[in-house]
């Protein structure tokens, strides 16, 4: 669980400056918000966790920040949070369910 937070972290920091050097060296991709809709789903079945994670970062967050907007900052701040959010899920869960496992061993 541990190592697959820390990939998750590591991901997101990974992709989003990647994705933030890409928009601010003035790189322009004229066909890469389409390549991100083709590449993100091919990034759910990827064993590597961390490349997968860094990849589905960079490519949103490239896609949409070709036009920096405010929408572009608000994707930003929506993968940070959601990374966050899932980190902190699933560290409840597996207390929940090691509290669980703990507790039917002790009856």
């Amino acid at each position: 669980m541990h190592k697959r937070a820390k990939h998750r972290l590591l991901g997101v920091l990974t992709g989003i400056g990647s994705a933030l050097l890409l928009v601010y060296s003035g790189i322009q991709i004229p066909f890469l918000n389409a390549a991100a809709v083709l590449l993100i789903p091919l990034t759910i079945p990827l064993n590597n966790y961390l490349f997968a994670f860094s990849l589905r970062c960079f490519l949103g967050l490239a896609a949409t920040g070709v036009l920096i907007t405010g929408f572009s900052l608000e994707k930003l701040l929506a993968v940070l949070v959601g990374g966050a959010v899932g980190v902190l899920l699933s560290y409840f869960v597996t207390y929940i369910h090691q509290s669980f496992t703990t507790y039917k061993a002790s009856e």
